[in-house]
């Protein structure tokens, strides 16, 4: 059941505030003045103060007129479905800010949570092992979840740990697939912080590489290595070795520490790229007088550029 006191947190946070605060953080280019909590390739998660208590908010670019109930009410979908599959899920409230321009920006809003309870703390806490019950409890989420229309993206920086509990706090980009198999998702929204003649080839290229999360190695494998990105190299091994039992145990291909630096290097190049072509987007946005409204930031150190 949702938590009431944490619902009326959530709803009580000032977004008008909020994205002042944001616009002018992306005027001056530093998010100095925000509580930034974390940055994904898509979003920035930050701490929200409301009159009852602070709650999480992850801003997500500009949608136009129409666009926004549709991805509202998918985020919502993908949370039931994954709850209905036995994944607990941060309690969650999609909130949309409509703006005089017509645009509006999503913001999902969350429970603010302990940091030491992060997968990725939990781990640096302790020695690295395997079958950890952390990394035994989000195998076996893959492994219930996953049909080849629903994933999820499971590395450990997306979910809280308490009280033996694995909770997903990462449902911004809802992993569902139409039976044709391309993402549900309309892309659009995020790719427009792209320069319009790379819009349709970064798009496709999107949808094929979101392919590997259709399959459980596929998840897990990225999984792994995350955990190279996250600076957590020694946990790799252990990582790979506990999913790679639980996969074969549930008759799929293991995990591969090569696949995973595979994974890992892929990102690396990927990435980066991308920063450069939104660069070029801002500079062309910053000669026709436009405002560029996306946060230009590295997930890998939270740097701005």
């Amino acid at each position: 059941m949702p938590d009431p006191h944490y619902c009326q947190r959530m709803l009580d946070v000032d977004l008008e505030k909020l994205e002042a605060e944001v616009g002018a953080a992306l005027a001056n280019r530093s998010v100095g003045d925000l509580n930034v909590l974390g940055f994904g390739e898509l979003s920035v998660a930050l701490k929200a103060e409301g009159p009852n208590g602070p709650a999480v908010a992850k801003r997500s670019p500009p949608f136009r007129l129409g666009e926004f109930a549709p991805y509202r009410d998918l985020v919502n979908t993908y949370v039931d479905q994954l709850k209905s599959r036995g994944v607990p899920v941060a309690q969650t409230i999609v909130r949309g800010l409509e703006r005089s321009d017509g645009s509006t920006i999503a913001y999902l809003m969350q429970p603010l949570l302990d940091a030491s309870t992060i997968g990725g703390d939990v781990l640096r806490s302790t020695e690295p092992v395997e079958d950890h019950p952390l990394l035994t409890t989000i195998g076996e989420h893959v492994l219930q979840v996953l049909d080849g229309s629903i994933s999820i993206d499971a590395q450990v920086t997306n979910w809280s740990w308490e009280d033996g509990v694995a909770t997903l706090i990462d449902v911004g980009t809802p992993f569902l697939w139409t039976s044709s198999g391309d993402l549900e998702m309309d892309m659009n929204p995020f790719i427009r912080m792209l320069p319009a003649p790379v819009r349709p080839v970064v798009k496709r290229e999107m949808n094929k590489l979101t392919q590997r999360w259709r399959k459980p190695s596929g998840v897990l494998n990225d999984a792994v290595g995350q955990l190279l990105r996250e600076k957590l190299d020694d946990w790799a091994a252990p990582a790979s070795a506990t999913w790679s039992r639980q996969l074969v145990e549930a008759g799929h291909e293991p995990t591969s520490l090569e696949a995973a630096r595979k994974a890992y290097t892929d990102d690396l190049k990927l990435w980066p790229t991308l920063k450069r072509l939104q660069r070029a987007e801002r500079r062309y946005c910053g000669l026709r007088s436009r405002p560029y409204d996306y946060f230009i930031q590295s997930s890998m150190d939270g740097t701005l550029s």
